[in-house]
């Protein structure tokens, strides 16, 4: 093969594994909320398919280059429901967001440059680079996986954080506030491997220890009046959830400490909602039982 076909077998590697791999690590990202109990539409899971799909044509390329754009051809249709369907349909809502303009004219070029790929494949011929080529190919992705792997496992050890355990009073609903940093106030108790935060009746805890932040699944309970606990779901919207709306932040003000908090709603999801209703102090926040404010 001459070296302008093999630098086309290259180029043509290049562009589908770039693909494959643009479309398939967002989607991924997205798909770890299904853990939570975030729902995941089926568009999410075809789409991960065609980048799968985009990365093994890149690699049947280097052997022959027509049964490549066979799988590519098919990857960048099952990628389509996803990255094309799915910014239209937030576009149809917002036509101003910029973030979902910019998914769409990405996936448009890359998919146009797949297209053009495509083509020249058929008219050209069958075709790839020699042994000599392939191995290099694949010993520079491999060393590059390994890369990936590697950073991925350190991330995850860097971003791993204790689970926590949250116990309420049996029946509560509304807005639950925890004060971390607070000089003078209990720390929260290891137990289990877990920390434990005891949430008082107000609905506000203080305590002097720090916030952890990264990776972990947490638990929610009600302690009933008999002493045995009832876990509340943390779910995604119509799977009859009672954890909502968890953020975090730090409030600063001149001349005092800053302070670091964590919030996050109790109730069900008609009662969440509910609270939009209510007046509302520091963004929407109102610590305390609610029970007979939210139907």
């Amino acid at each position: 093969m001459s070296i302008h076909g093999r630098l086309l077998t290259v180029l043509t590697f290049i562009v589908y594994l770039f693909t494959g791999l643009a479309t398939l690590l967002p989607v991924l990202w997205l798909m770890l909320g299904a853990w939570m109990g975030v729902p995941v539409v089926l568009s999410k899971y075809v789409a991960g398919i065609g980048s799968c799909l985009l990365i093994v044509a890149a690699y049947v390329t280097l052997f022959e280059r027509r049964t490549g754009a066979v799988f590519a051809t098919i990857g960048l249709l099952a990628t389509a429901p996803f990255w094309v369907i799915e910014p239209i349909k937030a576009l149809r809502m917002e036509a101003g967001s910029v973030a979902n303009w910019t998914i769409l004219l990405a996936y448009i070029v890359v998919a146009g440059l797949c297209a053009f790929r495509l083509r020249r494949e058929f008219s050209i011929g069958r075709g790839g680079v020699g042994l000599r080529g392939r191995r290099a190919v694949v010993s520079v992705s491999a060393v590059l996986l390994v890369c990936l792997v590697g950073a991925g496992q350190w991330q995850h050890v860097k971003s791993e954080r204790h689970s926590c355990r949250y116990v309420l009073p049996s029946g509560y609903v509304g807005w639950v506030v925890i004060h971390f940093d607070h000089p003078g106030a209990p720390p929260i108790q290891l137990k289990d491997k877990e920390l434990l935060f005891e949430i008082p009746e107000r609905g506000v805890l203080y305590t002097s220890s720090q916030q952890e932040y990264g990776e972990a699944r947490d638990h929610y309970f009600y302690k009933l009046s008999d002493g045995r606990f009832r876990e509340l779901p943390e779910t995604g919207w119509g799977k009859g959830g009672m954890v909502w709306d968890g953020s975090s932040g730090t409030m600063e003000k001149p001349g005092v400490p800053d302070d670091h908090t964590e919030q996050f709603f109790i109730g069900t999801e008609q009662q969440e909602k509910a609270i939009q209703s209510l007046p509302n102090t520091w963004d929407g926040v109102v610590p305390g039982d609610l029970r007979g404010k939210l139907h």
